[in-house]
């Protein structure tokens, strides 16, 4: 979370000559560093698994779908709401992962998801509902 903070403050602030993609790949980058020794400790560990067509297919959906299609959404709600409303709604992630979890997998929804989706959103609605001075982004632009 520490990370993706930074990130997403220092999102607007980005040079102004440097594209979204260019943005985004140099994240990428910059994380591999954290990611790199956790994929060498597991591939010692467990081995190289077998990749088929499947196996690729799954990881070619990871990489567009979720992985970029989300980062260029994430960004354009920052550049929309700024980065402190829409840090807000990082939290509606797990909600989500759920409802696709039951629509997809056939996962068997409870009535705690009712109430874990009831409490993120009445969050992200109390946090918008009012533009504080101190934390809104818009209020700085303008104030």
């Amino acid at each position: 979370m520490l990370c993706w903070s930074f990130y997403t403050v220092r999102f607007p602030m980005r040079p102004k000559g440097l594209s979204l993609f260019g943005f985004l790949f140099t994240v990428g980058l910059l994380s591999l560093p954290m990611v790199l020794p956790l994929l060498v400790s597991e591939l010692w560990s467990q081995g190289m698994p077998a990749l088929g067509l499947f196996e690729f297919g799954g990881i070619l959906y990871i990489a567009l779908v979720p992985t970029l299609g989300a980062m260029f959404l994430h960004a354009w709600g920052v550049e929309k709401v700024g980065a402190v409303q829409s840090g807000f709604f990082v939290h509606a992630m797990p909600p989500f992962a759920v409802l696709f979890a039951a629509l997809l997998l056939g996962e068997e929804l409870h009535a705690y998801h009712a109430a874990g989706f009831v409490l993120v959103a009445g969050g992200a609605v109390l946090s918008c509902w009012k533009q504080d001075a101190v934390l809104s982004s818009r209020a700085r632009q303008t104030g």
